[in-house]
Protein backbone atom coordinates (compact mmCIF):
# COMPACT_ATOMS: atom_id res chain seq x y z
CA UNK A 1 0.00 0.00 0.00
CA UNK A 2 1.27 3.37 -1.29
CA UNK A 3 2.16 5.85 1.79
CA UNK A 4 -0.73 8.49 0.32
CA UNK A 5 -3.08 5.58 0.91
CA UNK A 6 -2.97 5.81 4.59
CA UNK A 7 -5.20 7.54 6.88
CA UNK A 8 -3.84 8.37 10.39
CA UNK A 9 -6.12 10.08 12.75
CA UNK A 10 -4.20 12.13 15.61
CA UNK A 11 -4.86 14.63 17.95
CA UNK A 12 -4.56 18.14 17.16
CA UNK A 13 -0.89 19.67 16.58
CA UNK A 14 -1.66 21.77 20.01
CA UNK A 15 -2.88 18.96 22.02
CA UNK A 16 0.53 17.24 21.51
CA UNK A 17 2.34 20.44 21.79
CA UNK A 18 0.25 20.55 25.69
CA UNK A 19 1.62 17.34 26.50
CA UNK A 20 5.63 18.31 25.00
CA UNK A 21 5.45 21.00 27.61
CA UNK A 22 3.80 19.39 30.26
CA UNK A 23 6.60 16.78 29.84
CA UNK A 24 9.10 19.81 29.84
CA UNK A 25 7.78 20.88 33.16
CA UNK A 26 7.30 17.28 35.03
CA UNK A 27 10.95 16.94 34.76
CA UNK A 28 12.29 20.76 35.10
CA UNK A 29 14.01 20.85 31.57
CA UNK A 30 13.25 24.62 31.23
CA UNK A 31 15.55 25.08 28.06
CA UNK A 32 14.74 23.33 24.89
CA UNK A 33 15.09 23.04 21.40
CA UNK A 34 12.73 22.84 18.22
CA UNK A 35 13.42 21.28 14.99
CA UNK A 36 10.75 20.95 12.28
CA UNK A 37 10.95 19.16 9.11
CA UNK A 38 10.00 21.33 5.95
CA UNK A 39 6.73 20.57 5.63
CA UNK A 40 3.05 21.00 6.25
CA UNK A 41 2.20 22.74 9.48
CA UNK A 42 5.93 23.47 10.48
CA UNK A 43 5.68 27.19 10.78
CA UNK A 44 2.20 26.18 12.71
CA UNK A 45 4.09 23.97 15.08
CA UNK A 46 6.63 26.54 15.70
CA UNK A 47 4.48 29.52 16.26
CA UNK A 48 2.14 27.28 18.80
CA UNK A 49 5.41 25.91 21.13
CA UNK A 50 6.70 29.60 21.59
CA UNK A 51 2.67 31.27 21.97
CA UNK A 52 2.89 28.36 25.41
CA UNK A 53 6.09 29.54 26.28
CA UNK A 54 5.29 32.91 26.10
CA UNK A 55 1.97 32.58 27.67
CA UNK A 56 3.75 30.51 30.82
CA UNK A 57 2.32 31.72 33.80
CA UNK A 58 4.59 29.76 36.12
CA UNK A 59 6.69 32.00 37.82
CA UNK A 60 8.97 29.22 39.56
CA UNK A 61 9.35 27.55 35.53
CA UNK A 62 10.79 29.95 32.69
CA UNK A 63 11.03 28.11 29.72
CA UNK A 64 12.95 29.37 26.78
CA UNK A 65 13.37 27.96 23.33
CA UNK A 66 16.91 28.27 22.82
CA UNK A 67 17.55 27.13 19.06
CA UNK A 68 15.10 26.07 16.48
CA UNK A 69 16.15 24.40 13.15
CA UNK A 70 13.98 23.89 10.09
CA UNK A 71 15.12 21.18 7.80
CA UNK A 72 14.34 20.08 4.50
CA UNK A 73 15.58 16.46 3.85
CA UNK A 74 14.47 16.70 0.28
CA UNK A 75 16.97 19.49 -0.42
CA UNK A 76 20.08 19.11 -2.78
CA UNK A 77 22.42 21.45 -1.26
CA UNK A 78 25.49 19.74 -0.01
CA UNK A 79 25.32 19.17 3.77
CA UNK A 80 22.14 21.12 3.92
CA UNK A 81 21.01 18.60 6.71
CA UNK A 82 24.65 18.64 8.68
CA UNK A 83 24.93 22.29 8.56
CA UNK A 84 21.38 22.51 10.20
CA UNK A 85 22.38 20.19 12.92
CA UNK A 86 25.92 21.17 13.59
CA UNK A 87 24.08 24.36 14.13
CA UNK A 88 21.65 22.56 16.95
CA UNK A 89 24.76 20.56 18.24
CA UNK A 90 26.47 24.16 19.10
CA UNK A 91 23.64 25.62 20.67
CA UNK A 92 22.45 25.10 24.20
CA UNK A 93 19.43 22.55 23.60
CA UNK A 94 19.83 19.12 25.18
CA UNK A 95 16.35 18.68 25.11
CA UNK A 96 14.98 18.41 21.46
CA UNK A 97 11.31 18.75 20.53
CA UNK A 98 10.86 17.41 17.02
CA UNK A 99 7.92 17.76 14.68
CA UNK A 100 8.44 15.20 11.65
CA UNK A 101 6.95 12.13 10.25
CA UNK A 102 8.77 8.65 10.42
CA UNK A 103 10.17 8.93 6.54
CA UNK A 104 11.58 12.41 7.16
CA UNK A 105 12.96 11.33 10.56
CA UNK A 106 15.11 8.69 8.67
CA UNK A 107 17.77 11.19 6.85
CA UNK A 108 17.82 13.85 10.12
CA UNK A 109 18.87 10.56 12.16
CA UNK A 110 21.63 9.50 10.16
CA UNK A 111 22.76 12.54 10.26
CA UNK A 112 22.12 13.28 14.08
CA UNK A 113 23.93 10.14 14.57
CA UNK A 114 27.13 10.84 13.16
CA UNK A 115 27.13 14.04 14.85
CA UNK A 116 26.29 12.69 18.51
CA UNK A 117 22.82 14.26 18.26
CA UNK A 118 21.34 10.62 19.66
CA UNK A 119 23.66 9.92 22.34
CA UNK A 120 22.82 9.97 25.97
CA UNK A 121 23.55 13.30 26.37
CA UNK A 122 20.26 14.25 24.80
CA UNK A 123 16.88 13.79 24.08
CA UNK A 124 14.78 13.85 21.44
CA UNK A 125 10.54 14.48 22.18
CA UNK A 126 9.06 13.72 18.89
CA UNK A 127 5.09 14.04 17.26
CA UNK A 128 2.67 11.07 16.90
CA UNK A 129 3.82 11.15 13.34
CA UNK A 130 7.45 10.56 13.83
CA UNK A 131 7.00 7.34 16.16
CA UNK A 132 5.95 5.02 13.45
CA UNK A 133 6.46 1.07 14.28
CA UNK A 134 8.05 -1.85 14.23
CA UNK A 135 8.55 -2.25 11.04
CA UNK A 136 9.04 1.50 10.05
CA UNK A 137 11.76 1.98 13.14
CA UNK A 138 15.04 1.82 11.50
CA UNK A 139 17.92 2.54 12.76
CA UNK A 140 20.01 4.80 13.54
CA UNK A 141 17.10 5.71 16.22
CA UNK A 142 17.50 8.26 19.45
CA UNK A 143 17.98 5.49 22.30
CA UNK A 144 15.13 6.40 25.10
CA UNK A 145 13.38 9.05 22.03
CA UNK A 146 9.87 9.99 23.77
CA UNK A 147 6.99 10.03 21.30
CA UNK A 148 3.50 11.52 21.98
CA UNK A 149 0.99 9.30 21.58
CA UNK A 150 -2.65 9.81 22.40
CA UNK A 151 -4.48 5.68 21.83
CA UNK A 152 -8.22 5.29 21.02
CA UNK A 153 -10.18 2.98 23.06
CA UNK A 154 -9.58 0.23 20.94
CA UNK A 155 -5.72 0.38 21.04
CA UNK A 156 -5.23 1.51 24.12
CA UNK A 157 -6.58 -1.68 25.41
CA UNK A 158 -5.06 -4.03 22.86
CA UNK A 159 -1.95 -2.50 21.22
CA UNK A 160 -1.15 -2.77 17.93
CA UNK A 161 1.26 -5.73 16.93
CA UNK A 162 3.93 -3.95 15.93
CA UNK A 163 3.87 -0.73 18.38
CA UNK A 164 7.30 0.57 19.13
CA UNK A 165 6.97 1.61 22.16
CA UNK A 166 7.99 -1.66 23.54
CA UNK A 167 11.57 -1.03 21.65
CA UNK A 168 12.06 2.18 22.02
CA UNK A 169 11.44 1.91 25.89
CA UNK A 170 13.98 -1.01 25.92
CA UNK A 171 16.63 1.42 24.53
CA UNK A 172 16.23 4.07 26.97
CA UNK A 173 18.83 5.51 28.58
CA UNK A 174 19.41 5.21 32.60
CA UNK A 175 20.44 8.57 33.34
CA UNK A 176 18.47 11.60 34.29
CA UNK A 177 18.64 14.87 32.23
CA UNK A 178 20.11 18.52 33.19
CA UNK A 179 18.90 21.20 31.22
Amino acid sequence: MSEFRVLQMAPPIEHQIKAMIALLKRYNWSRFGVVTSKMAGSKQFLKAVQELVTSNDDRSFKMKLVHHEQIDESSDEVGHIEKRLQALRNSEARIILLYSTTQRVRKIFEVAEKLGLLSEKYLWIGTQSVKGSMTTAIPPIQHGMLTINFHTLSNAMFPPADDVLPLIIGLAPKESFNS
